[in-house]
């Protein structure tokens, strides 16, 4: 949160945005050590961006995927927020669909990027420039999305398709409706809809979603196994699935080294 208090500056959020109807939701993280309990900040909905006549005409203008990058700041329920970091998922998707957002991808050649931002790069632009020339070794593929596609392959070959049904179940047990569902509560609601994914399988995706209070963003769950609204592409033979990962580990590897050989080849040519 941006803010003049030292206290609330401390504050971290989770903002999640729904690419299916461009709403957004923030949840807000236990900080026990400033005395914050956390939960529902935002409850799902569009937000529009500030700066607009109370009374016109036109259809407001309201926050959607271009705005939404790190770095970028947002003025929600009368707060300024700055975006510091997304998970790998998001990351990804930004760099596959570039058209969808106002920052730069690197998907040509570093000189092209800087030529265009005339050297004056954004976080999120540096933050993809040292994704795209991590010295580290890429993962094969994103476990988050190998999941997912596994899981949706499933579903598929059942024609299981009890979605919206499960979408009202989980709403009616989220009481506080702050789009956050025990684990376990979650279980029995997939449990009860008898959704044909092994526990080992349902466990892992619930990982992928859950917050530090043991809860699952279900709007988000739901959505990524939605194989009919949100398909992903199948899962490769060579791809191989293990359920006994570390889950207390990070799953997103930190940029620690990058390789700035290619990088400055390709920004500036080759040196003679």
């Amino acid at each position: 949160m941006v803010s003049a208090s030292p206290v609330d500056r401390e504050r971290m959020f989770i903002i999640s945005y729904h690419l299916s109807d461009d709403t957004l939701s923030v949840y807000e993280r236990t900080h026990r050590n400033l005395g914050v309990i956390g939960g529902k900040f935002l409850e799902r909905g569009r937000v529009k961006t500030p700066g607009q006549e109370l009374f016109k005409s036109d259809l407001s203008e309201c926050y959607g995927a271009q705005d939404l990058y790190v770095g970028a700041r947002l003025c929600l329920n009368a707060h300024e927020f700055q975006l510091t970091d997304a998970d790998e998922f998001t990351l990804s998707y930004m760099e596959q669909n570039a058209e969808e957002v106002r920052y730069k991808v690197p998907g040509l050649t570093c000189r092209r990027l800087l030529e265009e931002a005339d050297c004056q790069l954004s976080e999120h632009e540096i933050l993809a420039l040292g994704r795209r020339y991590s010295a580290a070794e890429p993962q094969r593929s994103d476990l988050g999305l190998l999941l997912a596609a596994a899981a949706q392959e499933r579903l598929k070959k059942s024609q299981y398709e009890s979605f919206t049904d499960m979408t009202k179940a989980f709403m009616h047990e989220d009481r506080a409706r702050a789009g956050w569902l025990a684990s376990t509560e979650a279980r029995i609601i997939c449990k009860a809809f008898r959704i044909p994914l092994p526990d080992s399988l349902l466990m892992a995706l619930f990982k992928q979603f859950e917050n530090e209070a043991g809860e699952i963003d279900y709007h988000s769950f739901l959505a990524r196994i939605n194989w009919r609204v949100n398909p992903l592409p199948p899962v490769l033979h060579d791809d191989v699935i293990k359920f006994d990962v570390d889950w207390s580990g990070e799953v997103n590897a930190a940029l620690k080294d990058i390789n700035y050989s290619i990088l400055l080849e390709e920004a500036f040519g080759e040196q003679e």
